[in-house]
């Protein structure tokens, strides 16, 4: 039995019985740090680790690219690092972080580690992984240039501590003492970080010239603090319901914080030194939304802003505890929604607009304008949020522009930052016949709509999606419903163009038959018949079988060049895929069974296949792929040509590759590609740069081998590597003489015909047996002539 190994090897395994290259499936750490212990880990197992428990679900059994003749590894470990930059996979962090070079970026491969991280050279360090501090430090970066994304980390005194010019970003933080510990540092960045939780979110002491930007610092005692900290920027930070938002101490002088968004903390902002609040008034989109940089945006600000550049007027200083913010950023009043707009409105309309906040009514009434102008009433309603005007006397055929000035305030006496106009046409009337008095033209419902179209066949608990449409005779906008045959009816939201199709999804919990149908109603509620109606039969899900998705691709591939990305060995248990769609992880995709697909940058990128059956169900299948630079397109890696000492960006200097398998002779351990290492084949005295024929035997329990040397077509020589001799073989019509222990006497015959070697040595011992099965043989005839005399 083989288990909890860890394989690196050029050929990996040599197996010609019958083993156990796994046990069963257990929870326990393995050899790799991986949850369960099952199998063993190969650095050229290919599979993927579908289901995230560290063991390979794909490309089983494992057989050592063949060399296992028998089964195989049913529960591959998978490993827990992988450098991009080399290529390389890494069964610990340790070992991939003690390999690693300045600017390396290593992928995690685990989904929970439970401990310290430490890193001390300036790595890029990337997972989508949960770090357990188990009370200590979950990272602890001591390096220049070092980088920590996306990772969750909780339970820790400290859940990361920087000491150096490094970053840490995209992580979420939770439950420690101290989120993050910037301590004597220059240069850092902290930035797109979510940190709850903790008794302090972001801690930088004694650190300076760092960047602090694009957190959510929120549930915290103390929010950020900087302490005996100078010259750092916080910017575009959203930090909430902390008991202290930013604290400031020590003497923290010469920082500057601006753009950040203070909501509900217990005590917004303090400081004990002289820091700027602000940035002078900048043109661009600030954190709430408004037209200018400047200050921070405080829920407690008081001040208003009046003159239209979501500025307050008026400094925010916090009852004293900071100095002031001369440009504190307002949440001004915007328009959300107005009606009616467009054609044919009723002159019995009434015009509605509605506000983000609670405006007052009066400042809005005196700034409203219709023209032509026309007298009305006024109607508030949603806590001053929605205006209802209702016109006493539309005209006909009219064109009405309407417009709420930029002077409408709100409650809190903030304008708006801008005029907001619309207009809107009335319907045209007909001449009653005695004058040229104008009345209405009497609405008409919309027509029935399409039948719904959609699938005839489903399964419960799949959501299906049918189309329809409908005109209407006066060119109304129209509202959709759709009876779904299960006593569930469906508004589709939003008011539709007359003639424009629209869909709607729909699941069914139990199998049946289904009749579906459709009415379409007008903007003024006249509703038309029900379509015709479609039928869908839905049957049990339980018995049916999703497809499997099998990607096949290699793992490591270049910049500019096409790559092959193969679902062909994709199946469906119980029918046919229909559909196979391709996302590359470069916000590009794909569709068919077999596609090809360029990157144009270099990565780790994450390609999923989801395939799709004549059932409608559907099964995604992931696979990594790493894209390596080449800039000079010569088929090269820079990184293997800056190995090889050639010229990254010259196309006709690039390494060579003897055997065409991708590896620099330079470090090609097999330069000819012919299973024999370059070492062994200096041994045996054989060209490392020329294919060799050689046969694999096994005397006596050892592995040896026979080889062609001078490639005549005919083995010369005989190889023993655990000696590490070599001696000549003699051909002898089609079969071959073997000296195994240089005497000059041939040991063992071997026979290509049959495979068979079989010894022509006869021991003592074998002597022995022969000389007394004759004297047994010659005493029983001598018995059986005395025993015939007798008779």
């Amino acid at each position: 039995i083989i288990y909890n190994n860890c394989f690196s090897n050029r050929i990996n395994a040599l197996g010609f019985g019958r083993n156990l290259w796994n046990v069963s499936k257990e929870k326990e750490e393995n050899i790799v740090g991986g949850s369960h212990i099952g199998g063993n880990y190969w650095n050229d197992y290919e599979g993927e680790d579908i289901d995230g428990d560290g063991i390979g679900d794909s490309n089983l059994p494992y057989n050592s690219r063949g060399f296992i003749l028998n089964g195989g590894d049913e529960l591959p470990l998978v490993a827990r690092a992988y450098n991009v930059n080399q290529g390389r996979w890494y069964c610990s962090l340790r070992s991939a972080f003690d390999n690693a070079s300045e600017g390396d970026v290593i992928r995690v491969c685990f989904d929970l580690y439970r401990g310290s991280i430490v890193i001390s050279k300036g790595i890029r360090l990337i997972g989508n992984a949960t770090i357990d501090g188990c009370g200590g430090c979950g990272v602890r970066i001591n390096a220049n240039n070092a980088y920590l994304e996306n990772f969750t980390i909780l339970n820790a005194s400290i859940g990361v501590y920087v000491n150096g010019s490094s970053a840490v970003k995209k992580c979420f933080i939770h439950d420690c003492t101290n989120g993050i510990l910037v301590d004597s540092s220059e240069n850092f960045d902290i930035s797109w970080n979510i940190i709850t939780n903790n008794l302090c979110g972001i801690c930088i002491d004694g650190s300076s010239n760092g960047e602090i930007h694009h957190n959510k610092v929120s549930g915290n005692i103390k929010g950020i603090l900087l302490n005996f900290s100078f010259n750092n920027t916080l910017w575009r930070n959203m930090i909430e319901m902390n008991e202290w938002g930013l604290i400031l101490g020590g003497t923290s002088s010469n920082n500057t914080i601006y753009d950040n968004y203070f909501s509900d903390n217990a005590c917004n902002a303090q400081e004990h030194g002289f820091n700027r609040w602000n940035i002078s008034k900048t043109r661009g989109k600030n954190v709430v939304g408004g037209p200018y940089l400047g200050g921070n945006f405080w829920k407690d600000y008081e001040g208003i802003d009046g003159d239209h550049d979501g500025l307050g007027d008026e400094p925010y200083h916090r009852d004293g505890m900071i100095c002031k913010d001369f440009h504190p950023l307002v949440i001004s009043p915007s328009v959300t929604y107005v009606s009616p707009k467009g054609s044919k409105v009723s002159v019995s309309s009434k015009i509605v607009v509605r506000f983000s906040k609670p405006m007052n009514e009066s400042s809005v009434e005196k700034n409203f304008v219709v023209v032509p102008s026309v007298e009305g009433t006024f109607l508030w309603k949603n806590d001053g949020r929605e205006l209802s005007f209702e016109p006493s006397n539309l005209k006909y055929n009219t064109k009405y522009s309407v417009t709420v000035t930029w002077n409408a305030m709100d409650r809190y006496g903030n304008v708006l930052l801008e005029n907001f106009s619309w207009f809107f046409v009335t319907e045209r009337g007909y001449q009653n016949g005695y004058g040229n008095a104008y009345l209405p033209t009497p609405n008409r419902p919309p027509n029935p709509p399409s039948r719904p179209s959609g699938p005839s066949k489903g399964y419960t608990n799949t959501s299906y999606t049918f189309c329809t449409f409908s005109t209407d005779p006066d060119g109304d906008a129209i509202f959709y419903i759709f009876d779904w045959g299960d006593g569930t009816i469906t508004e589709i939201k939003g008011v539709f163009p007359s003639g424009e199709k629209v869909t709607a999804s729909h699941s069914w919990s139990l199998p049946g038959i289904y009749n579906i149908k459709a009415k379409a109603i007008d903007t003024f509620g006249h509703s038309s018949a029900w379509s015709e109606t479609a039928n869908i039969t839905i049957e049990d899900i339980g018995m049916l079988k999703r497809p499997v998705a099998v990607i096949k691709v290699l793992g490591r591939a270049l910049t500019g060049k096409n790559i092959t990305f193969d679902a062909s060995s994709s199946y469906d248990p119980d029918g046919t895929i229909k559909n196979y769609t391709w996302f590359f992880g470069d916000g590009n995709k794909g569709y068919g069974k077999i596609v090809n697909h360029t990157y144009t940058l270099p990565g780790n990128y994450k390609v999923v296949l989801t395939v799709k059956d004549d059932d409608g169900l559907t099964n995604t299948s992931i696979k990594n792929i790493v894209i390596l630079l080449d800039s000079d397109g010569d088929g090269w890696s820079d990184a293997d040509e800056e190995r090889c000492g050639t010229d990254p960006f010259d196309l006709n200097d690039h390494p060579t590759d003897g055997d065409g398998d991708g590896i620099p002779n330079s470090i090609d351990l097999d330069d000819d590609n012919d299973g024999l290492s370059d070492f062994m084949e200096a041994l045996i005295g054989s060209n490392p740069n020329e294919r060799n024929s050689y046969i694999m035997l096994i005397i006596k329990g050892k592995l040896t081998y026979l080889v062609d040397v001078d490639r005549d077509g005919y083995f010369d020589t005989f190889f023993d590597p655990e000696k590490m001799e070599k001696t000549r073989v003699v051909v002898r019509g089609n079969k071959y003489l073997i000296d195994t222990n240089g005497d000059g006497k041939a040991d063992y015959l071997y026979n290509p015909l049959s495979g068979k070697v079989n010894s022509l040595k006869v021991t003592s011992h074998s002597h022995l047996w022969c000389a007394i099965l004759i004297i047994l043989a010659t005493s029983l005839f001598t018995l059986i002539l005395l025993k015939r005399k007798i008779i």
